[in-house]
Parts: C-alpha cells; sequence; structure tokens
C-alpha cells in the first residue's frame, strides 16, 4: 500500500515537471542563481548556467515532492492561465491627463497608446537594480519556459 501511494506521489511530480513553468536564471557575483516563479521558495545555485538550471531541476522535485505530501496546492504555470486581454488600471488623474493628451496627439486612442507603451516598457531591459528589488537576485541573465514535451 506505502508503495502504491509512493508511486502516485512520483506520478504527480514527474506531471508537474512536465508543465510549462517559467524558469529564470541569473548571473550574480558567485556564478548562476535560478528558481521558478510560480514555486515560493523553489530555486537553486550553480557556477555556470547549465548547472544551476540542473539544480533547479533537482530542486523543483524536492519542492513539488514536500507540498505534495503536506498536500498543499501547487500553483498553475503561468502559461496555462486564461488572459482576456482586459485590466483595470488606476492612475494620478495627471498621468492620465497626460496620456489622453499624448494620445491625442499622435492621434491613437487612449487604450493604443497604454498598450503600446506598456509593450515598450515590458520588453525594455531590467536595471541590475530592478532585477535585485525585484527577484532578490542579480542581472537577470536568460528567461526560460520548460516545454510540456518530455
Amino acid at each position: 500500500m506505502a508503495s502504491t501511494q509512493a508511486g502516485r506521489l512520483d506520478e504527480r511530480i514527474e506531471r508537474a515537471m512536465r508543465l510549462p513553468y517559467l524558469r529564470i536564471i541569473q548571473a550574480d557575483e558567485d556564478g548562476y542563481s535560478a528558481r521558478v516563479l510560480e514555486l515560493p521558495g523553489c530555486f537553486s545555485a550553480g557556477d555556470t548556467a547549465a548547472e544551476a538550471a540542473d539544480e533547479l531541476e533537482d530542486a523543483m522535485r524536492i519542492w513539488l515532492e514536500h507540498e505534495l505530501e503536506a498536500q498543499h496546492p501547487i500553483p498553475e504555470p503561468l502559461d496555462l492561465h486564461r488572459y482576456s486581454g482586459k485590466l483595470t488600471l488606476r492612475v494620478a488623474p495627471s498621468l492620465h491627463r497626460e496620456l489622453a493628451q499624448r494620445a491625442l496627439l499622435e492621434a491613437k486612442s487612449l487604450n493604443g497608446l497604454i498598450a503600446e507603451l506598456l509593450a515598450i516598457g515590458l520588453r525594455a531591459p531590467l536595471s541590475a537594480s530592478t532585477a535585485r528589488g525585484a527577484s532578490g537576485m542579480g542581472d537577470l541573465y536568460r528567461v526560460a519556459a520548460s516545454s510540456a514535451e518530455g
């Protein structure tokens, strides 16, 4: 009976390992740090990016095993979420006015201008201080999503 439960746990871990979780690898002062964005506290490190990535796979298995044994819910990968493209945003009235004026100047809708500015900002590289402040890690080195293929 215990071996059957262990087998089911192993199956659940392997199934979760194949999901498209976002793995982030960053250079830091000691080599490379790696973490899984959706799994809080799941991280590793290595002298090279490849070593950090390999260590992250082991850390992920340990993290998943712990959480499943504790009967905690496992977060879904962000890639599996459904996004409608609609979001509500609150800004200062002065910023709202500036955005509306710029949209008129550029002959664009306010929504179109905001979407364009967000896309430009999202594609801009993170500064070292922003990367550290956002994640506690050094400069962003590489972001790689796992594939659902084994």
